[in-house]
C-alpha cells in the first residue's frame, strides 16, 4: 500500500460517519448515470402539472 493510500484509510478510520455519506453519495450518482439519457427539463410543463394537482385538491375539499 503506497503513503497515499495508507493516509486515506488512516483519514477514513477518523471520520466513518463522512466516509458512509460519501459512499452513499457515489452510490447515488452512479444509479443516476445507470438511469439511461436525460432529457431537457421542461420547467413550465411541471408547473402545469402541480397547478392541476393543487386545483384538484382544493376542488375535493
Amino acid at each position: 500500500m503506497n503513503a497515499r493510500a495508507k493516509g486515506y484509510h488512516q483519514k477514513a478510520d477518523r471520520h466513518p460517519l463522512r466516509e458512509q455519506r460519501l459512499d452513499a453519495l457515489r452510490r447515488d450518482i452512479q444509479k443516476g448515470m445507470d438511469s439511461g439519457e436525460s432529457t431537457p427539463l421542461d420547467i413550465e410543463a411541471i408547473k402545469a402539472r402541480g397547478r392541476q394537482r393543487l386545483a384538484a385538491q382544493q376542488w375535493k375539499g
